[in-house]
């Protein structure tokens, strides 16, 4: 059915975009409990409730650090926030009523937000600040046809800012191997945490991850534009965007972030394209706008663009941006703005005797013959950590000790965190600094390492 630019439906992918929503908060807070105890329990690296006594202690009031852990900050409240958490993405799962809807979603945020401002840096990065975005913008959907429209737009800009963005820092940062499209051939060993697909695709030919780079800009800078436009230009801009988050799945382990950008594509395809029955319902579809959406609206688009527009080199109002950071939910976007061409990796080992064992993290490279592994859409937080902490982040960079030191007490919940570790209590704890390559195919082993220091 030929259904014009006026009378085109989007209800189907409205629809697949707040189920597949709960299913991409649901893997968030799932991926969660499987570490909060080693990362901010009560006995892990980093404990949440020592972030919340400094909290107190500096005399930050809610609206500097908004949390709910400022009321509760055992490890049951941290347990009870996310099995509410994730009862609430369940519910979007199944689908709700409009308002239990709105409902389910406002928890999701509001407990989101609360491990991301308690967390410290195991919650600073960027597929967290897009989750919380994303719910804010999940909000504005509604069964009425204005409602609709006004949430389509919004997520129109979101999706615009992540993809232009991304591609906007990488020629802004002044790297050559962004420049003379050549980053591709050092991205895949050393992008955070690689799979087994990934050092396959290191090994292409040079011309291959020539042509790669040069169809990233595309996607990131050329078709973000036809997003704007519906019919055929919208359909190939998120035909793109989607080929190119599936491609970076193929690639690397980036726990749900590929999957939120691929959500956030759903709202955009209309039903005809879907195979569903594109009736117009002009009184539904058409239906007016209420001035208290309308109202959110705008504010939502110019809180964004004060993040935006200083990624494009325009000005930054820093008391407005200042006040509004705590909630993260207008937020600035730009992956690998310098791409790193080297491979820095710490590896803890335990003296047990005369004897030397490293700690091995269940996705972080460790042991030479051991593939690199698949994680899926879990996102191990610590393996993340440490990977910025070799490249000197300093945020990071402060959790090394406290690992060590959980390691020098056996610490269950931070043993938890590591795979195949010993669960006796070593005679000591050494932290070596390795520089990690790929091998060649038909190697012995998968890794190559040098000892830096």
């Amino acid at each position: 059915m030929n259904a014009s630019a006026n009378t085109r439906s989007y209800k189907r992918g409205a629809a697949l975009f707040i189920r597949a929503f709960g299913f991409v908060s649901l893997v968030a807070f799932g991926s969660l409990a499987l570490q909060v105890r080693g990362l901010v329990g009560s006995r892990g690296i980093s404990p949440l409730a020592e972030r919340m006594e400094i909290v107190r202690t500096r005399g930050l009031s809610l609206l500097d650090v908004p949390t709910l852990f400022r009321f509760a900050d055992s490890d049951a409240a941290i347990f009870t926030l996310l099995t509410v958490g994730m009862l609430a993405a369940l519910s979007l799962c199944i689908g709700r009523t409009p308002r239990a809807q709105r409902l389910a979603i406002a928890l999701c945020w509001l407990i989101y937000l609360s491990f991301v401002n308690a967390g410290g840096s195991f919650f600073a990065y960027q597929w967290d600040a897009l989750l919380l975005e994303a719910s804010v913008v999940a909000l504005f959907f509604s069964p009425r046809g204005g409602e609709q429209r006004v949430a389509r737009a919004l997520v129109t800009f979101l999706l615009f800012r992540l993809m232009f963005s991304s591609g906007v820092v990488k020629l802004s940062s002044g790297d050559p191997a962004w420049r003379d499209l050549s980053a591709m051939t050092y991205h895949y060993f050393t992008q955070p945490l690689p799979h087994v697909l990934g050092y396959h695709a290191h090994q292409l030919p040079a011309f291959v991850h020539t042509l790669s780079a040069l169809g990233m800009f595309v996607i990131e800078l050329v078709l973000p534009f036809a997003l704007f436009v519906s019919g055929w230009p919208r359909r190939v801009a998120v035909s793109g965007t989607i080929a190119l988050q599936v491609l970076i799945t193929l690639t690397g382990n980036y726990g749900f972030f590929n999957l939120l950008a691929i959500a956030l594509c759903l709202p955009l395809l209309d039903d005809a394209l879907l195979r569903c029955e594109a009736k117009t319902e002009e009184g539904r579809l058409d239906g007016k706008v209420s001035r208290a959406s309308l109202g959110c609206a705008m504010v939502y688009v110019l809180a964004s663009l004060l993040s935006f527009l200083p990624t494009l080199g325009g000005p930054t109002i820093g008391s407005a941006r200042f006040a509004l950071a705590p909630f993260h939910s207008t937020n600035a976007y730009g992956l690998f703005a310098v791409m790193t061409r080297d491979r820095p990796e710490i590896v803890f080992e335990g003296r047990f005797g005369d004897e030397w064992i490293e700690y091995a993290l269940p996705v972080k490279p460790v042991a030479l013959d051991r593939a690199p592994r698949f994680a899926f859409f879990h996102l191990p937080r610590l393996d993340w950590g440490l990977w910025f902490a070799a490249l000197g982040s300093g945020s990071h960079g402060r959790m090394v000790p406290r690992v060590a030191d959980a390691l020098r007490r056996a610490e269950p919940a931070v043993l938890g965190l590591f795979s195949d570790a010993p669960r006796e209590r070593p005679d000591d704890v050494r932290v070596r600094y390795y520089d990690y390559r790929f091998t060649e195919p038909g190697d012995d082993s998968w890794w190559s390492r040098e000892e830096q220091f």
